[in-house]
């Protein structure tokens, strides 16, 4: 027998796979075609390891026989005994018998027995498992393949000692785990079986599906037998565990493990009810007041996290992003600040989950507390932007997310990393590495020092009474989307305009209904932006005379100066300049974040600064190009008003010929409304 490569493995399991799929009609689903071919890996790799110990002689078990017949019936012999070993895992007398044909049986056989996969290396197997593993992890249930990148990455992260009990309790497949037993491996320079013997009695998983952890408990085979400990379960329902999963109760104990390592599944409808919450002693849906009804699965993981470990032991965990600076999500802080101190979080590029979800994410690193938690203590934020995965989910060299792990496990500082104090982030309700990065603020702070310019944020100006905000009406429902009132998306703020979508207009009553009066709220020489649900937030267009009337989406900010904030220099048109500003700009990138899979801003959009006029002059000398621009788009308007003539003698025009409400006295005379000339 030959031990087989990488390149030869992944494709003999594709090719098997391929081969199942088209000749054997015993089993049409994919999931249940994987899942018999789990089963005789897992039978070969027991023949193998038996052979390796009784050496030359030994018995060769794994052999096709004269018929597929006689195969066949050897190998259901020698599956039926070995289910017994694993009871836990094959939990039903249909999960103890194989499926499979004879004639598929024997097929397989043949194609495997001239390997021994015992010995091809834990690595090599673990990456070749990769074909199985993309389809063992079905998108749908929320159950994401972790890319290797991202899992080497945190397992070097969250550190792994010799006298650490770890657990992976969504283990899908295995990743973490086979992982962690490659970091302790290259440790064992002196005596590399001393890592097996560390993985057979410190590693831990559970999943509650049977197919991943049969390839889990394969992977680890090869790797050094650390599959002892890898159950089939529910790990989150405790109330459970004495009915169903009893091997769960005695090995899943409160605070017995040191280190937690886990990608728990995440999608909208994953979610575990307040009542399984209670029942299991869980607390995170009652933190900070609140009652929730359900909680996502990932925060109960990261209770359940808690639950596992001692004082002082380590979860490493990738979770959405969204559940550390929403509003929606206040509860989690308040939950974490007595529990868990986060020592480090990593960003993981949209690229790594991009094939299953949008769901931005990143890997946090917390450390269960003994005592009260030191608010000035560091928390180090890592911002990558690769991690060796294109957007078309393919491998690239580019990995910044290895690279500043690397350095920052150096004690070194990548480019866009930061330590913060405890305290502040609590105090800024923000645990998420873009919004932390300096990066963002450079090219603006750049620009003030050269310029001889101080800075003020959108917030200030608001408190001291120069700039008034509002946010959009709502949404009419696509029915209510013919009549004359133009409704404005995100995506129709381009190019400092508000431009009309003729197939986006609501009748007079709708338009009502969402103004709740008579009248939009708006006003010329508004400032509009998106603020959430758009690549284009932060760039803002202007409202012109005659455009009031509109109906905005609720993603919509609307900016006014006030009367006290023009006699400043905060005309309409100097804070158009100002938030046109390249450098202004890309500050907005750091304070956009994402809600599960959305950009939003939420109340950070006042932490967006621009630059401080000099003096009302200086404010009205920059920005007067921008002043004719609009006053000439103004003027070009006009040029409009010969249609409404026509329109009386029954002419009707596109929304954008529509003739403006524009060309009063008033207006004329004084086109920026209260702007000061």
């Amino acid at each position: 027998m030959t031990v087989p490569s990488q390149d030869v493995l992944r494709k003999l399991f594709s090719d098997l796979m391929d081969r199942l799929a088209s000749g054997d009609a015993n089993v049409v689903r994919p999931d249940d075609r994987l899942s018999e071919l789990c089963n005789l890996i897992l039978l070969k790799l027991d023949g193998d390891r038996r052979a390796k110990a009784e050496g030359e002689e030994a018995e060769v078990r794994w052999r096709a026989l004269s018929t597929p017949e006689d195969t066949a019936r050897m190998i259901r012999e020698w599956f039926r005994n070995f289910t017994r070993v694993y009871p836990e895992l094959f939990t039903s007398e249909e999960e103890r018998t194989l499926r499979l044909t004879d004639r598929s049986i024997h097929l397989v056989v043949e194609a495997l027995e001239e390997y021994r996969l015992i010995e091809a290396g834990s690595e090599a197997v673990a990456q070749a498992f990769q074909v199985l593993r993309t389809e063992a992890l079905r998108s749908a249930d929320g159950q994401f393949f972790t890319p290797q990148s991202v899992i080497r990455a945190g397992v070097l992260l969250a550190g792994v000692e010799w006298d650490d009990l770890v657990i992976d309790p969504a283990c899908g497949t295995g990743g973490f785990l086979i992982e962690t037993f490659f970091n302790l491996a290259e440790r064992a320079k002196g005596d590399p079986a001393q890592a097996v013997r560390w993985a057979q009695t410190h590693l831990y998983g559970v999943d509650k599906d049977h197919v991943a952890v049969k390839l889990a408990k394969a992977v680890m085979q090869i790797g050094g037998d650390g599959s002892a400990h890898i159950f089939r379960g529910d790990s989150i329902r405790r109330h459970e565990w004495s009915k169903s999963f009893p091997y769960l109760q005695s090995e899943l104990k409160e605070g017995r493990f040191d280190l937690v390592l886990t990608n728990p599944p995440f999608g909208k409808d994953l979610v575990v009810t307040a009542e399984d919450l209670d029942a299991s002693g869980f607390s995170i849906h009652r933190a900070g007041g609140t009652s929730m009804k359900k909680v996502p699965i990932g925060l109960v993981f990261l209770e359940l996290a808690y639950w596992l470990l001692r004082p002082g032991g380590r979860v490493g965990i990738v979770l959405p992003e969204t559940y550390f600076f929403s509003r929606s999500y206040r509860f989690v802080l308040d939950w974490l600040r007595p529990r868990l101190r986060p020592l480090v979080v990593a960003n993981i590029p949209m690229e790594a989950f991009q094939q299953y979800a949008r769901a931005k994410t990143s890997f946090f690193v917390f450390e269960k507390l003994a005592s009260e938690p030191d608010i000035e203590a560091p928390v180090l934020f890592l911002n990558p932007h690769t991690c060796g995965i294109g957007p078309d989910g393919k491998d690239i060299p580019d990995n910044e997310l290895w690279e500043h792990v690397l350095l920052s496990k150096k004690g070194e500082l990548p480019p866009g990393a930061v330590q913060v104090r405890l305290g502040e982030v609590y105090r800024r309700g923000v645990l998420v590495p873009r919004y932390y990065d300096p990066r963002y603020e450079e090219p603006l702070n750049r620009l003030l020092e050269e310029k001889g310019l101080e800075g003020v944020s959108l917030g200030e100006l608001v408190e001291r009474g120069f700039l008034e905000y509002r946010f959009g009406h709502g949404s009419p429902d696509r029915l209510n989307r013919r009549g004359e009132v133009p409704y404005i998306k995100v995506s129709d703020l381009r190019a400092g305009r508000v431009n009309v979508n003729p197939t986006n207009l609501v009748p007079r009553e709708v338009a009502r209904r969402l103004w709740r009066g008579e009248e939009s709220g708006l006003r010329a020489w508004d400032l509009l932006t998106p603020i959430r649900a758009s690549s284009n937030i932060g760039e803002f267009a202007v409202l012109l005379p005659g455009e009031e009337e509109r109906v905005l989406t609720k993603e919509v900010l609307v900016l006014r100066s006030t009367e006290e904030g023009e006699r400043e220099g905060y005309t309409p048109f100097y804070l158009f300049w100002a938030l046109s500003l390249r450098a202004v700009r890309e500050s907005w990138r750091r304070v956009t974040l994402m809600q599960t899979n959305r950009e939003d801003v939420g109340d950070y959009w006042k932490e967006v600064r621009i630059p401080k006029p000099k003096s009302p002059s200086w404010a009205e000398e920059v920005s007067r190009p921008v002043r004719e621009y609009l006053e000439g788009l103004v003027q070009a308007q006009r040029g409009l008003l010969g249609l409404r003539a026509q329109e009386e003698e029954g002419f009707t025009f596109v929304p954008f010929l529509r003739p403006p409400s524009v060309g009063d006295k008033e207006s004329e005379n004084n086109p920026g409304g209260n702007t000061s000339t």
